[in-house]
């Protein structure tokens, strides 16, 4: 399941779930858009897995 995180709740979704994988990226970065057509694919292909976006500019203490 993809996540773009809306508010600063990183801790709870990982306290919640075993495995999680995150994107820290930034709306400037090249290299993070080119990544997150890319990091969505996976999270349809292991929908069992949260895969959280997070704008680090957004939650810079995330």
């Amino acid at each position: 399941m993809l996540i773009e995180l809306q508010e600063d709740n990183l801790k709870k979704i990982i306290d919640e779930n075993p495995i999680v994988l995150v994107q820290f990226m930034a709306t400037w970065c090249g290299n993070c858009r080119i990544m997150k057509p890319k990091f969505k694919k996976l999270s349809l292909e292991h929908p069992d897995v949260p895969f959280v976006l997070v704008d680090a500019e957004k939650f810079p203490e995330s």
